[in-house]
């Protein structure tokens, strides 16, 4: 669809139903907060309606009037995200200053869109842009929506959310709720408004610390390369091939989860594409962010629905030859990320503050002061329930990422939940030899 034309037709700001009292009106963030990188998570959400919908329909109408409603009523529970981040205090000012709420109307159908998955940048469409300032800034809103109303009565709804007070898991838990509040249209009265989930008892348990110092990259080039994102299958077919090669070649009862076939596949694909670069193998680290809810058994927080509460695995490969095996790179995923499981089984508030801090200086120096050592980011929505949000259309028909600007690398569930997509953003010059790459290693796990 070379034409897909998307017209906002209405901005507002969406504030909770019950205006959020006083005595919670500053809500401190914690160190898992303060140590976020100041990005925005982005996801959309595809629904197709049928083709013989009708776009100014009544029904549509009180649809998207219900769609606002249950979004105001939700946001009383989640009311920080209708605040303002203050940087210099590490709090969040919830003063009911309202969500970003867009309308927009898209030329054509939704199901040819998708049937001809177009370029990705266009996926970014599907979200405000540049009419929002930076996520740092006292004015940013920590939530935006944007419905996006195609001619054909499908809808794409496109949540772009701060990461500074929110990770995946927190995103994921405030749109299944919304969806649920939109579809019953049930609200329980609130009396006691009340931080969401446990998150006073983790900015208890991990405060912010002053002696941070806000460590920044080295300044880039006035010509900084482009990246792009390109989406990547991996169907249960060839995950299931790469797991009986890899059991059978195996000295040890090895059996990789999918995630580990996944990344291990793409990690092994960036190497070559390193190798291509510098004419050998470098070491190079991937980190792999984990989310702790479940995983901190000693801490008893696993229903944390609010805030950021994960650090990274740091995986390291130490380049001793020139070649690379698939199963090595899987053996030292699972390895690594087995052996971070058992030390937050046990680990208390203040070795877990350590980790995170260790990890993410460790991070900055292998990133941008060793230049010996490339580094790959990776984080995981497998097993999020991405394809439960359901608004009373049904549940999506897709579920995506959309264009970074900066490189990385996310994985989401397909629909039947077997295959993973993997979302891969790259510098353009590289990501040629990366499809490469990658093409050669599905081509054998096909043999």
């Amino acid at each position: 669809m070379d034409s897909l034309k998307v017209k906002i037709l209405s901005r507002k700001l969406i504030k909770p139903s019950i205006p959020t009292p006083n005595d919670v009106r500053f809500l401190k963030i914690s160190l898992f907060d303060q140590l976020a990188p100041p990005v925005y998570v982005h996801i959309l959400f595809y629904y197709l309606q049928g083709d013989d919908a009708d776009y100014n329909s009544a029904k549509n109408d009180e649809k998207w009037a219900r769609m606002e409603q249950s979004l105001s009523q939700v946001l009383t529970k989640y009311y920080p995200l209708a605040g303002r981040f203050v940087k210099d205090d590490l709090l969040i000012d919830c003063g009911d200053q309202g969500v970003e709420y867009f309308e927009a109307r898209v030329n054509g159908k939704l199901a040819v869109f998708l049937q001809e998955r177009s370029e990705i940048e266009l996926l970014n469409k599907f979200l405000p842009g540049d009419v929002l300032p930076s996520v740092l800034s006292v004015t940013s809103p920590l939530l935006v929506i944007q419905i996006n109303k195609f001619d054909c009565g499908g809808v794409v709804l496109g949540i772009r959310i701060s990461h500074i007070v929110a990770d995946a898991c927190t995103m994921m838990a405030f749109a299944k709720e919304w969806a649920n509040k939109c579809c019953t249209g049930l609200m329980e009265m609130i009396n006691n408004v009340v931080s969401p989930g446990n998150y006073d008892l983790i900015v208890s348990l991990f405060p912010t610390r002053s002696t941070i110092a806000g460590r920044r990259p080295p300044t880039s080039s006035k010509n900084p390369a482009k990246i792009v994102t390109r989406r990547f299958l991996f169907d249960e077919i060839i995950i299931g091939k790469v797991k009986q090669i890899t059991v059978s070649s195996s000295s040890t009862n090895f059996h990789p989860s999918r995630n580990v076939v996944v990344i291990a596949m793409l990690w092994k694909a960036l190497m070559g594409v390193s190798i291509a670069q510098h004419g050998y193998l470098r070491d190079s680290i991937i980190s792999i962010a984990m989310n702790l809810r479940g995983k901190t058994a000693t801490l008893s927080m696993s229903e944390v629905n609010y805030g950021n509460f994960w650090l990274s695995v740091i995986v390291p490969f130490k380049a001793k030859t020139d070649k690379m095996e698939l199963v090595e790179l899987m053996i030292l995923l699972k390895n690594s990320i087995k052996s971070m499981s058992e030390k937050l089984a046990t680990a208390s508030a203040d070795d877990i503050s350590t980790m995170l801090i260790n990890c993410r200086n460790e991070m900055f120096e292998k990133r941008f002061l060793h230049d010996g050592v490339d580094v790959y980011v990776c984080t995981s929505w497998c097993r999020f329930p991405i394809y439960e949000v359901d608004f009373g259309w049904g549940k999506p028909h897709w579920v995506s990422q959309i264009s970074k600007p900066f490189e990385g690398i996310v994985l989401l569930d397909t629909k039947n939940g077997d295959g993973v997509e993997a979302w891969v953003s790259l510098q353009e010059n590289y990501m040629i030899e990366f499809e490469r790459q990658l093409e050669i290693l599905v081509s054998e796990s096909k043999l």
